[in-house]
């Protein structure tokens, strides 16, 4: 377990959301393979035996009172055999049985085996798997008690506390005592489903009934709790949703009963990708699930082509176990390759020959792999050392030391291969079940696409258990996708309108849509929702609104806002409540809107507008709106309505069409730059309403300048109507940093035309200088609010020969997030707040600033003077308090004060 707290899921994912619209902008190729170092090709296309040690480490972290029975390892036997919920798995080099990462490994190897079962049954390795698989199982049962109806009434989702464990270094079955058992009889709802999620793939690939019955049980309990757990889990393994496992577990359950609430559920939880298939966000693996269902692999493909196989070399997305990350979209890629028709398995083995040895440090980061495998992982067990003082400040194991095999250590802590093998680092070489979880299915993956490699029939210290060749048959009761006749997966749950009281009409919209208030737009944290959605005749006007919210926090305290309704019907296009404010002291509540004679007759009008919660504070930060019900004068006789999918879901474009330049006219250059991408002006920053593309994109030569630049736009809203605002491009080169023309107005008066910049002499010689930098369109206003960008036309006084380039892909809008702009060069000013080096305070600095306070990243001592914006000579919660006050638009002083 690293000794630095764990990102938790709200924090990863936002990071990670401004983080690829810069990364996403950066133009690559596909990698298919790595040149040769010194490894062997006969080693690193060795996928039999790399399957086959891969399992290893799970034999190695076995705890409870079967041990001696079930881990094939002679220098392991039973430990901790007085907890409360016996058996499962220690979580790393620790002895702590953390619910997490436990139930994301148990479901992940129940996947790779669901999808690669060929492997297994090909190497004889299907006893192996399933004794491993069966002692989670095993685990999730016995934490886990049942009524005589087969409902929950007690659930233990952790054995053995982070700190304490820590303090402990050597092997667990020194490790004497009583351990705390943390049991709940509700929420704790983000591990129960992923327990739910282990047992519905256990019941899938080997048949057993009980499996299945503790799997729908599990999940009802989770989806009831709808709550995450705290206690224990924080700072090591905590998330702010439960939404993305319970997604992950409903599309298991769904294929294994095929029953339709699962597949609404999974439909109308299954949210934006943020981040690779891993212990804090399964939403990648719960849309590989839902593309089994549908037979529509687009969402996993598009997040794999924008932001994994489009990078060149070592595919790194974080130092906290860098392979672990990699391994794990190797999988993906390898079961989306099996499944959609789009072929990964190149990229994946050049992913795997880095891992395998071919890279920089020439080592291969899985122990006992090969004769340059790291030798000294984080891990107390295999170390060898009986104490912290016999571990001293040795960065080898002793003498009495074990070879773990087939872990998979946590690899470079950098892009450019970084290294160190010693047990002391535990960010390098840091071991965990979540880290093997990915690299197992990448392995049986690799081996069934390329079927190479042999089984190793020496493996040091075992007892023999597993014989090559040996294997069970067992039957599943199915191992084939569900394909039903009709599906959707852009509905959400079809809504039931509440029965009424007092003769009004209730009409109920299920949401469950996380929030996170700091990533709302600062000009308006406006949240919207078609009034279409909601079902309501037409003939009805609306008496009342609420909103249902709920909270992971200790209470949700201050709401302070407004209502409104925006429409296109006179006399108010914006017609609003006076500002509320409503204090709640639990972690759930209603706010309410009572809507006056007014802002009713406005709603009434067709409801084609949007019903809209403006949050000015709001004291827990992060929460939930649950649901909206919303009253009227009707005769509220009950109805069903499927409302249309929620207006803030994310939309991401993956990748630009191939980007042809056009013959020229006139003896000019004309470069054409295809995008059909989508944009919402109300999630752009607020603070310059910017969007960039790299000069590269356009595959300008250097030899020409540029004279013109056209942007194509189209709207599905009545008209385009006025624009205003100016272009320019942010370069290295003198005289400006970033240049600018006059700003500019502009009406249109149809569904589409062409905003023209007309680039004047002193730009030009900036853009002309190896177009390093961005071409930059900012909007300060325009009526229609979305829009496309169809296309980008620049003219130049070159000689106009048709060329074609492949541009790269696409950032990605949400509305939880704001659009980040392309990082650029460092202007040579120092500015304080500008951690990044790009000459401004943005996005990004409040990214690095949250990397760094949650241990993610280390700052120099000059950036770290530059971070200190207090001036109080440290870097703490205060300098981010001040940046992000900075960024939401309040006046505010950054550094020395004078």
């Amino acid at each position: 377990m690293h000794a630095s707290p764990k990102l938790s899921k709200k924090i990863k994912n936002s990071i990670l959301s401004v983080s690829l619209a810069f990364s996403t902008l950066i133009a690559s190729a596909p990698l298919s393979s790595f040149q040769s170092v010194t490894v062997n090709a006969a080693t690193s296309d060795n996928y039999a035996k790399l399957l086959q040690q891969s399992l290893y480490l799970y034999d190695a972290n076995m705890c409870g009172t079967g041990v001696n029975e079930n881990s094939d390892l002679s220098w392991r036997s039973d430990c901790h055999t007085s907890d409360e919920a016996d058996f499962g798995y220690h979580d790393a080099g620790d002895h702590v049985k953390f619910g997490l990462p436990q139930g994301y490994s148990a479901s992940t190897l129940g996947w790779g085996y669901y999808e690669f079962k060929d492997s297994y049954s090909a190497l004889g390795l299907t006893d192996h798997f399933k004794t491993v698989s069966d002692y989670f199982i095993k685990f999730f049962k016995a934490s886990t008690i049942l009524d005589g109806s087969g409902n929950v009434t007690r659930f233990c989702y952790q054995v053995g506390e982070g700190n304490p464990d820590h303090g402990y270094w050597g092997p667990p079955e020194a490790q004497t005592g009583s351990r705390k058992a943390f049991w709940v009889t509700s929420g704790a709802s983000d591990i129960a489903a992923e327990y739910a999620a282990a047992l519905a793939l256990s019941y899938l690939n080997f048949g057993n009934a009980e499996d299945l019955k503790y799997a729908k049980a599990l999940y009802k309990f989770a989806a009831q709790g709808n709550s995450v757990a705290k206690d224990g889990a924080a700072p090591f393994y905590t998330s702010d949703s439960c939404t993305d496992e319970l997604a992950w577990a409903a599309g298991w359950l769904h294929i294994a009963t095929k029953e339709q609430n699962y597949l609404s559920d999974l439909n109308s939880k299954l949210g934006y990708i943020g981040w690779i298939h891993s212990w804090n966000n399964v939403t990648l693996g719960a849309a590989a699930v839902q593309a089994h269902i549908t037979g529509d692999w687009s969402k996993v493909t598009g997040y794999l082509n924008s932001n994994v196989t489009n990078k060149s070399g070592y595919w790194f997305l974080d130092k906290w176990g860098s392979a672990r990350y990699n391994t794990t979209a190797q999988f993906v890629a390898l079961a989306a390759t099996k499944n959609s028709g789009t072929n990964y398995s190149s990229w994946a083995k050049g992913q795997m020959d880095y891992i395998l040895g071919n890279n920089p440090s020439n080592t291969c980061f899985v122990v006992g792999f090969a004769s340059n495998s790291s030798k000294y992982p984080h891990h107390r067990a295999a170390s060898g050392y009986k104490n912290y003082d016999e571990l001293g400040k040795n960065t080898g194991f002793s003498s009495n030391s074990h070879v773990l095999v087939g872990a998979l250590v946590g690899g470079p802590i950098d892009a450019g291969g970084t290294y160190t093998d010693s047990v002391q680092d535990y960010i390098a070489n840091e071991v965990a079940i979540d880290y093997n979880a990915g690299f197992v299915g990448a392995a049986a993956g690799l081996y069934s696409v390329y079927k190479t490699g042999s089984l190793d029939t020496n493996i040091p210290g075992t007892r023999g258990k597993y014989t090559a060749g040996s294997t069970t048959t067992t039957t599943p009761t199915t191992t084939t996708p569900y394909n039903p006749t009709t599906t959707t997966s852009t509905t959400r749950v079809t809504n039931t309108t509440t029965p009424p009281t007092s003769g009004n009409g209730v009409y109920t919209l299920n949401l469950a849509q996380a929030i996170d208030y700091s990533l709302l737009p600062a000009t308006d944290k406006m949240i919207g929702w078609e009034w279409s959605e909601f079902g309501i005749p037409s003939t009805e006007k609306v008496t009342k609104v609420e909103v249902n919210i709920s909270t992971t926090k200790s209470t949700i305290g201050k709401w302070q806002g407004a209502f409104g309704s925006s429409t296109t019907v006179s006399p108010d296009y914006w017609t609003q409540s006076t500002d509320m404010q409503q204090s709640i002291s639990g972690t759930s509540g209603t706010i309410t809107w009572a809507v006056d004679a007014a802002t009713a007759n406005i709603i009434q009008y067709g409801y084609g507008g949007e019903l809209k919660f403006g949050i000015w504070w709001i004291d827990c930060g992060t929460f939930t709106i649950d649901s909206i019900k919303v009253y009227t004068n009707g005769s509220g006789s009950t109805v069903t309505t499927t409302p249309q999918q929620v207006t803030t879901t994310p939309q991401q474009i993956t990748t630009r069409p191939t980007t042809t330049t056009s013959s020229s006219t006139g003896g000019n250059g004309a470069y054409t730059l295809k995008l059909g991408e989508a944009i919402d002006y109300s999630l752009l920053p607020a603070t310059d309403k910017m969007i960039g593309w790299e000069w590269s994109e356009f595959g300008i030569p250097s030899t020409e300048k540029v004279t013109k630049v056209e942007v194509n736009i189209s709207t599905t809203k009545s008209t385009i109507g006025k624009w205003q605002g100016a272009f320019g491009s942010s370069t290295t080169v003198s005289p400006d940093y970033w240049t600018q023309s006059t700003d500019m107005q502009q009406s249109i008066s149809g569904t589409s035309g062409t905003i023209t910049w007309a680039v004047d002499a002193a730009t030009a010689n900036i853009i002309q200088y190896g177009y390093g930098g961005e071409l930059k369109f900012g909007i300060w206003w325009i009526d229609c609010g979305t829009f496309t960008i169809d296309s980008i036309k620049v003219y130049t006084n070159g000689s106009g020969s048709v060329t074609t380039t492949t541009p790269v892909v696409t950032t990605t809008t949400t509305t939880t997030t704001t659009r980040a702009t392309t990082t650029t060069t460092p202007a040579p000013t120092k500015i304080y707040g500008d951690l990044t080096g790009d000459g401004r305070v943005n996005n990004g600095d409040l990214v690095s600033i949250s990397q760094y306070l949650v241990g993610d990243i280390q700052l120099s001592s000059a950036v770290m003077l530059l971070a200190d914006v207090t001036n109080d000579g440290k870097v703490d919660v205060a300098d981010l308090a001040l940046i992000k006050q900075l960024l939401m638009g309040d006046s505010v002083v950054l550094g020395p004060r004078r």
